[in-house]
């Protein structure tokens, strides 16, 4: 589908981008936080999939040609990095009490966990448990998350991202992920 409609919109670069999330993005992206941390050899299936599918909306020369330049051109995080949104996203929406309450209580600041400041504390870093099991702790979307979290704040410490509105946050996560590439 994305070969065919191409042709009538490669004058429009946007145009190009809704249809590929759309047609494209919409299925790869879908619950893409529980299954992306199986077997490695499915995810790089997937990212071979998203490479080929923004080589043909870019009109790319071959599909051999280096596709990181046309993410950031047409501003698509690859499938890795939407999953590490997606992450961060999770957390900030337990901050701002925007889950079910199923989930209360299913990450602790470290604030909350100890009585005396620390530098973590001042940067909203979540407290990491400790796990002895991999498939259901190293490897759980609790952990990677919270991994990822405090990875995220400590790399931006001026910035206190429980406050941001969730649609700022993405915009923010997304500038920075793509500005890497």
């Amino acid at each position: 589908m994305l070969a065919k409609s191409r042709h009538y919109l490669k004058h429009c670069p946007e145009h190009l981008r809704t249809v590929y999330h759309s047609i494209f993005s919409s299925h790869m992206i879908y619950g893409c936080l529980s299954w992306f941390n199986t077997n490695n050899q499915y995810t790089k299936k997937i990212q071979v999939l998203q490479n080929n599918a923004l080589r043909l909306i870019s009109f790319a020369d071959s599909f051999r040609d280096h596709i990181t330049p046309t993410y950031k051109e047409f501003n698509i995080l690859k499938i890795c990095d939407h999953v590490t949104m997606e992450k961060l996203l999770l957390v900030h929406d337990y901050l701002n009490n925007k889950l079910p309450t199923c989930f209360n209580g299913y990450f602790t600041l470290i604030r909350d966990q100890y009585t005396h400041g620390t530098r973590a504390s001042l940067l909203d870093e979540l407290f990491l448990p400790s796990t002895d099991t991999t498939t259901y702790g190293q490897n759980s979307i609790k952990l990677q998350a919270i991994k990822t979290w405090n990875e995220f704040a400590s790399n931006h410490p001026n910035h206190k991202f429980s406050s941001f509105s969730r649609n700022k946050f993405k915009k923010f996560i997304t500038k920075e992920i793509i500005s890497a590439y």
